[in-house]
């Protein structure tokens, strides 16, 4: 049960996948994953990102 929260509580109820990656790959690469990321949303699924040093 959820007492307090602050943002989107409807996120919780989706589907979720983390993605990590490094900071160091090229940009045509990064634009893919964009590209899949907004995909991914569009579709109702929640991406969880971050960029490893």
């Amino acid at each position: 049960m959820i007492v307090s929260s602050l943002g989107n509580t409807e996120l919780l109820k989706l589907r979720k996948t983390a993605f990590l990656c490094s900071r160091e790959i090229p940009a045509s690469v990064v634009l893919k994953c964009y590209d899949w990321a907004i995909e991914q949303r569009d579709q109702g699924n929640c991406i969880i990102s971050g960029f490893h040093p």
